[in-house]
């Protein structure tokens, strides 16, 4: 298991950190998206930065 801090970004582009726990360590330069209530992280998916939608990269 692995444990990460990171910057999140919400679809009204409000920034605040998370910490969460991975069963596996995450690939770098990867983009992640975080379905969460609060602080509590359900899931996420990683995604290489040319599959992340313009409109959510700009942000």
């Amino acid at each position: 298991m692995a444990t990460y801090k990171q910057e999140t970004v919400d679809k009204e582009g409000k920034k605040k950190e998370l910490t969460f726990t991975a069963d596996h360590e995450l690939k770098i330069d990867r983009y992640l998206k975080i379905d969460n209530k609060g602080v509590h992280v359900e899931t996420y998916q990683e995604f290489p930065e040319d599959e992340v939608p313009q409109k959510d990269y700009n942000k």
